[in-house]
């Protein structure tokens, strides 16, 4: 075999390592091939190339340490530090938590309570009708608990009638004093019942003359801001009783005319009030009788006395059929100085709810004039509700369709005749609508249309 080493190093495809190498030198010195200084050459040579390539790595592995480091402080210091963005991206930021605000409910929460605010221009909060035109509304929750026996509640309400142009807002306040007894005390601040002054538009005829536009002018209409304290108890099972005060000072809506004229602008009262709830057996309906009588004493220019009574009931026939049913009347027995009809259970509501709050128990079409030209009522209420009445059985349409109701309203009132309506409505996950029909007696008025979205409800 032929060993020649030169030719074999002509033909290796892959040239020998240095440790490699090192071996030949060893065995050619053994044999004498080489001097032994020469081994000793090779061998300092390879363990000094060996040492400089550990010093290689272990800078490298350095450098590469101490880069890592350089690069985690620099990280570091762009968390601590804000991010710069250019202005569209600014923009976008600000954009993005405004849309928030205004679709989404906001708030916080914390072992003792909570305090939550409606979206701004959630779907929910915005409704329309025939009699109010287009209405935006939004409310306030809130509660703090002192203790498991203290606790204070709020829930103001406001409501925007954007075709009409006119603000309403309820502020109620509640504090719990006594679970056991049911006992709280209530507070209330509210303005939305814009109210006519009958006795205002007859001294506006004495001294303007008739005129079949005098009354369409609203000199005679008046501004509300009403105050009602009061403390409630349950005074036995059956039997719950609240005593207070209510505070109204109305003020003209064209007052500077008002005084112009030399009529009176502005009126106020001050009136102690009683309300005393029945309800004798748990599914029983529940009685009222509320009672006020204004202080007949300087500064307060209204006196006026007042008795309602309202009985309501809603009955569970099945699981998904309920019967709602309200009857009631009112009667002032006593006023002075001014026309002012003002009833506590029959007004019109310009705070309205959804589909399970206002639905029922409201007329739909009837003048707000008249809800304060009479001093006596007597209305009753029925509405049925059902997942299975019409539009459940329509093609397509039906498996939207999740309840109905059908209304029946009456009212009578001095000087007209025996005022009706008649309504059916349905709600799905998305909406809520209704159809209503006026009747004089039996004679047809109008129809109009109701729309809410209930899409959003529970904020």
């Amino acid at each position: 075999m032929n060993g020649d080493r030169a030719l074999i190093d002509s033909v290796r495809p892959i040239s020998l390592t240095r440790e490699e190498q090192a071996v030949y030198h060893e065995r050619d010195s053994i044999d004498g091939v080489l001097p032994a200084d020469s081994l000793l050459t090779a061998a300092d040579s390879l363990a000094a190339d060996s040492m400089a390539n550990d010093a290689t790595l272990i800078a490298e592995l350095y450098k590469r340490t101490e880069t890592t480091v350089q690069q985690d402080d620099d990280d570091k210091q762009d968390d601590d530090t804000p991010r710069q963005t250019n202005g569209f991206e600014q923009l976008k930021d600000i954009g993005w938590e405004i849309g928030k605000r205004m679709i989404f409910s906001n708030g916080t929460e914390s072992e003792n309570g909570y305090i939550k605010l409606s979206p701004l221009l959630s779907p929910q909060f915005i409704s329309y009708s025939k009699s109010s035109g287009l209405s935006w509304k939004f409310r306030l929750r809130g509660e703090y608990r002192f203790s498991p026996r203290y606790r204070l509640q709020f829930s103001p309400n406001a409501a925007w009638k954007i075709t009409k142009k006119e603000f309403y807002y309820d502020v109620p306040l509640f504090f719990f004093y006594n679970p056991k007894r049911e006992s709280f005390l209530f507070f209330t601040l509210s303005k939305g019942n814009e109210i006519a002054n009958n006795s205002m538009l007859e001294q506006l005829q004495q001294k303007m003359g008739p005129s079949p536009d005098l009354e369409a002018q609203e000199l005679h209409l008046y501004g509300d801001l009403m105050l009602h304290l009061s403390n409630s108890m349950r005074i036995s099972k059956s039997l719950s009783m609240a005593v207070g005060l209510t505070y109204h000072y109305r003020l003209g809506k064209y007052s500077h005319a008002l005084r112009q004229l030399g009529l009176t602008d502005k009126f106020s009262s001050l009136a102690p009030a009683l309300t005393i709830k029945l309800r004798p057996w748990a599914k029983a309906p529940v009685f009222s009788i509320n009672y006020e009588r204004a202080l007949n004493i300087e500064p307060f220019n209204i006196d006026y006395e007042r008795w309602e009574t309202d009985a309501s009931i809603k009955h569970y026939m099945t699981r998904l059929q309920t019967l709602n049913v309200r009857f009631g009347g009112g009667l002032y027995t006593r006023k002075k100085g001014n026309n002012f009809m003002d009833f506590a259970n029959f007004r019109a509501n310009n705070l309205p709810e959804g589909w399970d709050d206002d639905w029922s128990g409201d007329f739909q079409l009837l003048d707000s004039r008249l809800y304060n030209e009479s001093n006596y009522y007597l209305r009753g209420n029925l509405s049925y509700e059902s997942p299975l009445l019409a539009a459940s059985f329509i093609p397509l349409v039906g498996r939207y369709v999740e309840r109905e109701r059908a209304y029946v309203s009456s009212i009578s009132i001095a000087h007209t005749r025996l005022y009706s309506e008649l309504g059916y409505g349905f709600t799905c996950r998305y909406f809520s609508m209704g159809l209503f029909a006026s009747f004089l007696n039996t004679q047809y008025q109008q129809m109009t249309a109701k729309f809410t979205f209930e899409l959003f409800r529970r904020w």
